[in-house]
């Protein structure tokens, strides 16, 4: 199964197409995964109790050296990987 086929397939399963799995949004747009970016979109925006949940979790990645960039690097060919995921919804579509 080639790159194409295995987006197609997540695309089809998870439901992507509706903006709601973010890291299939998060590769999209920047050619890898954010995860900083990640976590607060899964816990959603608006879900106040569960982002100072994750203060602490951020917190002691920061102590440890381990916290992502604060603002994501785009992987060098970016526009590939976003041309590709184009390519593969209007497949499905």
């Amino acid at each position: 199964m080639d790159v194409s086929e295995q987006i197609l397939n997540n695309h089809k399963v998870f439901g992507a197409s509706d903006n709601t799995n973010p890291a299939y949004n998060s590769v999209k747009k920047h050619g890898r995964l954010d995860e900083t970016r990640l976590a607060m979109d899964s816990a959603g925006w608006t879900n106040i109790p569960r982002l100072l949940d994750l203060v602490p979790i951020g917190i002691a990645a920061m102590r440890k050296g381990k916290l992502p960039p604060l603002i994501p690097h785009k992987s060098e060919d970016h526009k590939k990987v976003k041309d590709l995921y184009e390519n593969v919804e209007g497949e499905s579509s």
